[in-house]
């Protein structure tokens, strides 16, 4: 024989150190004690629909009536309800918030967490603002996965965006396209007012990198699994002053070698730029003062982005030049009208833009630009250095 129980696993501000809140998962626990996962009684397809759907509704209400007796419990309550559900509602789900009003519990304290698959996005939407009416805050749970969709995250507004794991794991090991996506969720969560919770930090590593990309919220096994119990609002303080300690002396120290670095790539473009006035002083023999590895492509362009000299590529500690493309004009380019404006209020002779993913040499770079002396503005593409 066995049970069905709901666990806890804390979740913590990144800001405070402090667990504000809990996200509720199945569990079950066998006839000797032994606790073991419930995903077979909520999700497998040899059970029927009404079968999973009140082993979901019975996790549902005992987390509630754990947290609305547990009296000193602070923050939140996450409950994860799937949208498989929503699709056999009529646009509202009175079991769950029923049991919120029955059992006296502070609508703002809970979360209803929608894990990403597909569902009807009218009901979806119909339901999420019901909840919303009543005072519940939402979160979408896994997003970078599968069914995730930025159209139903504007839609939805939600309150917190929850990364997928395996997104994050990924974006933290190879960085590329996934840390793409990651950046854009992000810049996605900030100016629609959502936080961003990095889930499965589970090391330094993981830690470190959430704090860079800014999730204000963190849940994983670097602080704790889910337990039967609720975890105390302070019981990872030290655990995270730390790892704040840890991150702090590793990411100075990174970025203080990247400054070092930056500075000799800065030497080297000055010298260039006292030699370099007009559009005609530039060739292979001009550049051989660049002799950094980072270096790899150099341009020249008129005010409005047309592309007037060849292009200057290094290779294997050479500059090579080639003709560009005709007609070539760089100022759809996302760097060009920041460098321009840049350049025309810095008292400094060059200037240089946000990291950004370069389609043509597939890599992270970061363009420089220099005005010359006759208007026209030199640009040079520096590898990025993570």
């Amino acid at each position: 024989m066995h049970s069905v129980v709901p666990f806890f696993q804390p979740i913590i501000s990144a800001s405070t150190a402090e667990v504000v809140g809990h996200e509720t998962l199945a569990r079950v626990q066998h006839a000797d004690g032994s606790i073991g996962s419930a995903g077979e009684l909520l999700f497998s397809p040899a059970l029927s629909k009404s079968e999973r759907l009140n082993t979901d509704r019975l996790i549902r209400r005992l987390a509630l009536e754990k947290f609305a007796a547990s009296g000193d419990h602070r923050g939140y309550l996450t409950l994860n309800i799937s949208p498989e559900w929503i699709d056999y509602t009529e646009g509202s789900d009175p079991y769950t918030v029923n049991l919120i009003k029955d059992l006296g519990i502070n609508p703002e304290n809970i979360v209803i967490e929608l894990i990403e698959t597909s569902a009807n996005e009218d009901l979806l939407r119909r339901v999420i603002h019901s909840y919303k009416d009543f005072g519940l805050k939402v979160a979408i749970d896994d997003f970078g996965a599968g069914h995730s969709s930025f159209d139903r995250v504007i839609s939805l507004h939600p309150d917190i965006i929850k990364l997928d794991m395996a997104l994050f794991n990924k974006a933290l090991q190879r960085g590329g396209k996934a840390e793409h996506l990651i950046d854009s969720i992000c810049f996605l969560a900030e100016r629609l007012g959502s936080k961003v919770l990095a889930e499965g930090v589970e090391n330094l590593k993981g830690f470190s990198y959430s704090q860079k990309f800014g999730a204000e919220l963190l849940q994983g096994y670097l602080f704790s699994p889910a337990n039967a119990e609720f975890t105390k609002p302070h019981a990872f303080s030290q655990h995270i002053d730390k790892l704040r300690q840890e991150y702090v002396t590793i990411e100075t120290a990174a970025l203080a070698k990247k400054t070092i670095i930056r500075n000799v790539l800065d030497s080297q473009l000055l010298k260039l730029v006292g030699n370099t006035h007009y559009a005609s002083d530039l060739n292979t023999a001009s550049l051989s003062v660049l002799t950094h590895p980072d270096f790899f492509k150099l341009y020249i362009c008129n005010t409005i982005g047309n592309q007037i000299s060849n292009n200057f590529f290094y290779d294997n500690g050479k500059w090579l030049e080639s003709a560009p493309e005709s007609n070539t004009n760089l100022s759809c380019r996302p760097y060009f009208c920041q460098l321009q404006s840049a350049l025309r209020f810095s008292e400094q002779p060059i200037v240089t833009c946000a990291p950004y993913h370069d389609l043509q040499s597939k890599q992270i770079t970061e363009t420089t630009a220099c005005r010359l002396d006759d208007g026209n503005t030199l640009f040079i593409d520096v590898k990025h250095r993570r």
